[in-house]
């Protein structure tokens, strides 16, 4: 072929493509669209049923992010904003009334948080909404203009596959958008755990004040509530037991407790609430912090903030606590549960009344000396009850003042001792002098010092004094440092043991109760009448200046004999000048703590110190450290924390420097002279975020070093340039054994890097993890995220060893974890997280060789985001794999069909909680496998049960059945659905039981033996979408739900009713439900009554019942042979009874007509309900039906507890009363009414019932239409002159267009605390003002107010 054919013939080809891409393909992608119409439209609708689950995963992680305080929520805010917008479009129906109630109604659920700008979002749903029906209308019209439909309108056809095509990509863009937002930044793993108060002791004299307080937290009106009693009494105790029982009840969505304490310090504190709240603070100064913690708060409906040892006032809006914000939110019509509670409490009444304004106060009594004595005995054990020990011991309780505090602290130090010394020990008390420690009791005193008499060797009771001086929430890390450099710990040759020798001394001061046993195991918290004892005996016995706070005097070196001082605490933001120079030739310890941006350090300051071994600066600003630092020849510890540094070169001059802590520094460049320390063993660089910048070498350099902690700071290793530090460098540390290191890259990571000396550490490997937890579970952890393959012989393989606490993330290349990162089965581990890892199949597979041992050790096991893994485990494993494990979390993972096979799942005997969330293809707990031998398959007919499983939730599994497979025998007919629950597995102390979303038709079996089922044992049940679901319990099952503390169900297409009758021809009989408090029923819209047949129903302790939007419901009980569409049926009958009942909300129960039954008696549920919410309910013409109310049983007037009244949306109500309540109840503590878009209702009161109305604080009416006056004047009622309300501070009344008076007749109302008064009578009817007060005899102002 010639080069001119060759030429041509490509030409041809070039101009055959073009000609095929610029001309034919355009022209039939136009033609297709014509024909792909319909099928272009199927496709919209299946990727926008999509973008709804993506969605909803999007929104829960949106919840996580902003519990984390993460900037990237506001990205999947305005993502959600446009998929909200083709969601709401594919849904809406072809009414845009209706499209208007779904939006509001999606509004409501998700919070304005998720859509900044409501207006804007409904108006792009509406215009989507118009185009979609756009399309139809315009089908409909090409199939009428063509032949019947025969034939169509290209035109017409080609403009809907054009838009909806438009549509499309956007919708696919969305969802790939969406993978990226269900990946969190950071992760943090759910705690297990559930909370608890240690220590508390229930006593009897305590019972009634604990009742009183959580029944104060349920009453409207307590916003405010105080504890107060002396140091020692058991306050804190107290109060926190309330946070537990509050917890346990749900009374509160969010419940956080913070320390005070003396000082206030709100960075501190700030800590500590957003540590309950798992929510990270990134604010630079207390007011950042504060308002970050003030909006997450915000979105929380139903707060509860406890604030412990308050010594004075504390602003609330300083410390970051919305209460004014949710007090008016609660006050507003509909926001009916936003509610924020404060508990304080304090030495001093005064604290809180004066300051803090509480509502209610209760003083806590000291112990009945009963109690007193059986509190010792606990303590101490039988030895009390010893003839000879008997009386002393009891004498000794008597003593203590009944202080618990004080009874734990010498019964814990007596309890080992001698006759002779217990009898010394009450000696000591009855002679104890009241001047020991101003504000202490005598006798507590002398407890807690007996306490420290007692403790064993001089190392001991230093240490204990050493904590003192280190302060409330003291970290263990600080400890170990001064004790370090004081020499206190005899015997010890590595920073390792000098760890192990002061967690062994803590351990002994927490069992003699002079330190609090904290959790974390990383603070140290010490009660404040044993701090303010052991300051006064450092004080007197060992030569120690303390000065804290406000007794910081001016010029206080010169008020001491400073020649015999042996350590000096100064802790005040005002220290003032320092001398210039401080001569203490026995100073061995010397801290200085003080936010004062004037204090200076002179220059000669150190120059008398010549002993000095320990020196802290902490939020000290140092400019430069001073000269005489260098004559300190003998500093061990050099301690400067949450400082601003700026030439600290001097530090290369401490030659014999050990421990060197640098934490929280504003720090940017780490001197080159820290090299030249080569005695240190611990360099402490955590927490100092702006630090980039490490010379080269330097590291490399501390030969001798034994810890290196860089947590949450440096991360910028060198990438070859040496310019910074190297990971390199690492390997020059040979006795490095304590390791704290983030590197984002791990292609930095050499495979000899890490020591196998390493015996504690944090090392994070990847750029995911950007969060470091300032306490761990264990002490060595290692978070991984592998973008290459690593061998068995990488250093990292290494630590996995024998890491406890194990994270992955993306792990490229690996299939297997077990036998691909560790051939031994990572038998050490404990806790092990692996998300969004997309070629894992299985976590643990039998395919080759597996060792026995594999997970032996493993307590928690999370699995997020696996696409690909088809099995946790395949194939057979060693009897003692997965044994410890208590909680397992797996979310989104597509393929998995079930968790465990059999042979694993009955052997989970210390299994504790399973969560499951998101699986699409979840079929069952646990598949049977029977391909193995005989004896395997009888094994797998045989019954088992998880004997410590404590929570179950599964939620959005759409395919999921049930839990086991059961034998074949046991089923009576192969045509009926499994139950999820079977007798193959037995649940004996399940409490928790979350199910959403499942493909289940009943939950247990109605032959499954209730005494072999969970039921007996469940307190809180949750079911929600499980549309097969036409009934929730048999009532025999029922019967059974003796523990029952919670239960709520919701969105359950198809249930009629909650309990179903086994048989129509059953005698009378009660259900009960003796430990139900919150009955929640929501979005049930086929559901007519909540039980039916012969039986009565008793909620003997229920205090909330929330019923919402069940708009078939008529009656809650229906009796057997009622018809209920006679619409005469109560929603309350008098087989129903609620005699505890606070908090009751009824709404959107659209054929609801009577609340009530009118022969109720007097003293039942309309006595107890302190709060009613009763809205949307378009039937309802009558609040209180009062006709025939059952007064035999006694003739007074009933005062009922009603405090606040909210009615919304009652298009048919007219009245609140059927007949007049005078005579029969009385309101008195009736405090807000709140009358909204009630367009019919005639007047709020008789006049008889607002005389009564003495406590009202708010009343608000708008948009009751058909309002003459506010209070009636009854037909044969003589007129009142006069109304007080001398507790209303609010009146609001607007869009009242018929409303011309309060009371149509003469008065005068006095109101002397109004403060908030509105008037807005605007839409009224068009009269003359003489034509309006001509229709009444008499002149009358609409108001004639005395008092204002």
């Amino acid at each position: 072929m010639s080069g001119t054919e060759f030429a041509g013939n490509v030409a041809g080809k070039v101009a055959e493509n073009l000609l095929i891409d610029r001309i034919f393909n355009p022209i039939w992608n136009r033609i297709a669209r014509v024909f792909k119409w319909k099928t272009n439209l199927k496709d919209l609708e299946r990727e926008v049923k999509k973008l709804v689950a993506e969605r909803d995963s999007v929104l829960q992680v949106m919840g996580d992010g902003e519990r984390r305080g993460e900037e990237a929520v506001l990205k999947v805010k305005i993502w959600l904003t446009e998929a909200e917008k083709y969601i709401g479009g594919m849904n809406l129906k072809d009414d845009e009334d209706k499209a208007g109630k779904k939006f509001g109604e999606a509004a409501d659920k998700r919070g304005k948080e998720v859509m900044p700008n409501d207006n804007k979002r409904l108006n792009a749903a509406y215009e989507f909404f118009k185009e979609k029906q756009e399309l139809k209308d315009d089908e409909e019209k090409a199939k009428k203009k063509c032949l019947a439909g025969m034939c169509c309108n290209p035109r017409a056809r080609y403009q809907i596959s054009k838009k909806v095509e438009e549509y499309l990509l956007t919708v696919t863009q969305l969802l790939q958008e969406a993978h990226n937002f269900k990946i969190p930044v950071s992760y943090c793993p759910p705690n297990p755990t559930a909370p608890v108060n240690k220590g508390f002791e229930d006593f009897e004299s305590r019972t009634p004040d604990l009742d009183r307080i959580m029944e104060a937290l349920r009453r409207a009106g307590t916003d405010k509530i105080g504890v107060y009693g002396m140091p020692g009494v058991g306050k804190t105790m107290l109060a926190k037991e309330v946070a537990r029982r509050a917890e346990e009840a749900h009374l509160f969505d969010s419940v956080v407790f913070a320390s005070v304490t003396r000082d206030q310090d709100l960075e501190r504190i700030h800590g500590e609430i957003a540590g309950k709240l798992d929510l990270q603070l990134h604010g630079k100064n207390k007011y950042e912090r504060a308002k970050q913690l003030k909006d997450y708060l915000k979105k929380k409906k139903r707060i509860l903030v406890i604030l412990d040892d308050m010594w004075s006032r504390l602003d609330l809006d300083e410390l970051g606590i919305p209460f004014e914000e949710k007090k008016n939110e609660a006050s507003s019509m509909g926001e009916e549960q936003m509610q924020c509670r404060i508990l304080c409490t304090s030495r001093d009444l005064n604290v809180l009344q004066r300051d803090m304004h509480t509502n209610q106060n209760f003083y806590v009594q000291p112990l009945r000396d009963d109690e007193a004595w059986e509190l010792l005995k606990k303590i101490v054990g039988d030895k009390c009850e010893n003839s000879d020990l008997r009386h002393t011991a009891r004498e000794i309780a008597k003593e203590c003042s009944g202080l618990p505090l004080a009874i734990q602290t010498l019964g814990n130090a007596l309890k080992d001792k001698e006759h002779y010394e217990w009898r010394d020990a009450l000696l000591q008390l009855k002679n104890a002098s009241s001047e020991n420690f101003m504000g202490i009791h005598a006798n507590v005193f002398s407890a807690i010092e007996l306490s420290y008499n007692y403790l064993e060797g001089e190392q001991l009771k230093q240490t204990f004094l050493l904590c003192s001086l280190l302060g409330q929430n003291a970290y263990v890390d600080d400890l170990l440092t001064y004790g370090i450099g004081l020499g206190l710990f005899q015997n010890v040759n590595t920073i390792g043991q000098a760890r192990d020798r002061v967690l062994t001394l803590v351990s002994k001061l927490k069992s003699c109760s002079l330190l609090l046993d904290d959790c974390s195991g990383t603070h140290l918290n010490m009660h404040d009448i044993v701090l303010g004892v052991a300051i006064s005996i450092a004080s007197r016995d060992y030569h120690v200046l303390s000065l804290i706070n406000d007794n910081v005097p001016k010029n206080w070196w010169e008020r001491v004999a400073m020649g015999d001082i042996k350590w000096i605490s100064l802790q005040h933001d005002n220290v003032g000048e320092l001398p210039n120079e401080l001569y203490c030739p026995q100073l061995k310890l010397f801290s200085l703590r003080s936010k004062d941006p004037s204090v200076k350090i002179p220059e000669n300051f150190f120059q008398g110190m010549p002993n000095l071994r320990v020196l802290n600066f902490t939020e000290v600003h140092l400019s430069s450290l001073p000269s005489s630092i260098c004559l300190l020849k003998h500093l061990h510890t050099l301690h400067i924390s949450e400082s601003i540094l700026e030439n600290i070169a001097f530090i290369g001059e401490l030659m014999s420097l050990e421990a060197l802590s640098l934490s929280g520094c504003d720090l940017e460049e780490l001197p080159m002279q820290i090299g030249q320390l080569t005695q240190l063993k611990l360099l402490n660089l955590s927490d100092c975020t702006k630090l980039k910048l490490i010379p080269p070498l330097v590291i490399a350099s501390l030969s001798k070093l034994e810890a290196l902690h860089l947590r949450n700071s440096f991360n910028q290793w060198d990438t070859g340039n040496q310019r910074n530090a190297s990971l390199v460098e690492l390997k020059k540390l040979h006795n490095l054994a304590a390791l704290d290191l983030h590197a984002c890259d791990d292609q930095l990571v050499s495979e000899d890097l890490f020591s196998k000396r390493l015996e504690r550490y944090r090392i994070f490997i990847g750029d995911v993890w950007n969060r470091w937890d300032s306490s761990f579970r264990s002490s060595k952890i290692l978070k991984l995220e592998l973008n290459t393959s690593i061998s068995y012989e990488h250093s990292i393989c290494m630590l996995m060893k024998k890491t406890e606490e194990l994270h992955l993330e993306k792990l490229k290349g690996v299939k297997n974890i077990v036998s691909e990162l560790d051939a031994e089965g990572l038998q050490e581990l404990k806790y092990l997280y692996v998300q969004n890892a997309h070629e894992i199949q299985h976590i643990i597979s039998s395919v080759g060789q597996i060792p026995s041992h594999a997970f032996s050790s493993l307590e928690v096991l999370y699995l997020r985001n696996l696409k690909n893994m088809v099995k946790i485990c395949h194939g057979r494993l060693g009897e003692t794999s997965f044994k410890r494990l208590r909680t397992i979390t797996v979310e989104s993972c597509g393929q998995l069909i079930s968790l465990f096979p059999f042979s694993i799942a009955r052997r989970l005997l210390k299994l504790e909680e399973i969560r499951v969330t998101d699986c699409s293809n979840m079929l069952e707990f646990v598949k049977e496998e029977r391909q193995g031998a005989t004896n395997d398959i009888a094994e797998e007919d045989q019954n088992f049960e998880l004997a410590q499983l404590r929570s179950l939730k599964l939620q959005y599994l759409p395919k999921f059945i049930r839990l086991c497979h059961e034998n074949e025998e046991a089923n009576d007919s192969s045509s009926r659905p499994a139950p999820l629950f079977n007798s193959k597995i037995l649940f004996p102390k399940l409490e928790e039981l979350n199910l959403c979303l499942l493909n289940i038709e009943s939950i247990w079996s109605s032959q499954l033996s209730t005494k072999s089922s969970c039921i007996h044992t469940l307190t809180k049940l949750i079911v929600e979408a499980c549309d097969h679901l036409e009934h929730l319990f048999s009532s025999s099952m029922a019967k059974c739900l003796v523990q029952l503390t919670y239960l709520e169900i919701k969105k359950c297409k198809r249930m009629r009713e909650i309990i179903a009758p086994e048989n129509a021809e059953e005698m009378e009989d009660l259900i009960s439900f003796p430990k139900l408090n919150i009955l929640c029923i929501n979005d049930l819209h086929r559901l007519s009554r909540f039980c039916s047949g012969n039986y009565s129903i008793g909620f003997t302790t229920l205090k909330e019942l929330y019923i919402k939007n069940c708009p078939e419901l008529m009656g809650f009980m229906v009796n057997t042979g009622t018809d209920v569409t006679d619409g005469l049926q109560p929603l309350f009958n008098e087989k129903v009874a609620f005699p505890s009942l606070e908090q009751l909300e009824i709404r959107g129960l659209k054929k609801l007509r009577i609340i009530w039954h009118h022969q109720l008696p007097a003293d039942s549920l309309l006595t107890s309900v302190e709060n009613l919410w009763v809205i949307a309910c378009g039937s309802l013409e009558e609040i209180f039906e009062l006709g025939e109310l059952n007064m035999e049983e006694s003739r007074a007037v009933v005062s009922t507890m009603l405090g606040k009244l909210v009615m919304a949306s009652l298009p048919r109500l007219k009245y609140l009363w059927s007949k007049n309540p005078s005579g029969i109840l009385t309101l008195r503590n009736l405090q807000t009414v709140v009358a909204f878009r009630c367009q019919n209702l005639q007047n709020m009161f008789p006049a008889s019932v607002a005389l009564g109305l003495q406590q009202l604080e708010v009343l608000k009416i708008r948009g009751c239409l058909m309002m003459k006056e506010v209070v009636a004047l009854e037909e044969g009622d003589e007129a009142v002159p006069r109304f007080v309300f001398s507790r209303l501070s609010s009146l609001k009344l607007f869009v009242l267009p018929r409303l011309k008076y309060f009371y149509p007749q003469k008065h005068v109302m006095e109101s002397p605390m109004l403060k908030d008064f509105y008037l807005d009578l605007r839409n009224s009817f068009k009269e003359t003002e003489g034509e309006r007060l001509g229709k009444f005899p008499v002149q009358l102002p609409l108001f004639s107010i005395k008092k204002v």
